[in-house]
């Protein structure tokens, strides 16, 4: 999970989306983000991870691609 968080502080900061904003329209705790981007630490609910790569405007897979290998495990 590490290079998922890396990832994603790269693509908040690209678009230039602060935490606070990006907490917002994610429906989320700051806290939340910088523990997943500081610490590799991802939100337990799959539905704030997806919440979250919406909020980034970027795929759900893209950020969470072992999420999308359970799925297709568990079928």
């Amino acid at each position: 999970m590490k290079r998922n968080n890396r990832l994603f502080r790269n693509i908040r900061k690209s678009k230039g989306i602060p935490v606070n904003v990006l907490a917002l329209k994610a429906g989320v705790s700051v806290s939340t983000i910088v523990a997943f981007e500081k610490h590799g630490i991802p939100p337990k609910r799959r539905e704030t991870r997806k919440r979250l790569a919406k909020a980034l405007g970027v795929s759900y897979k893209l950020l969470f691609p072992e999420d999308s290998e359970k799925e297709v495990s568990e079928a």
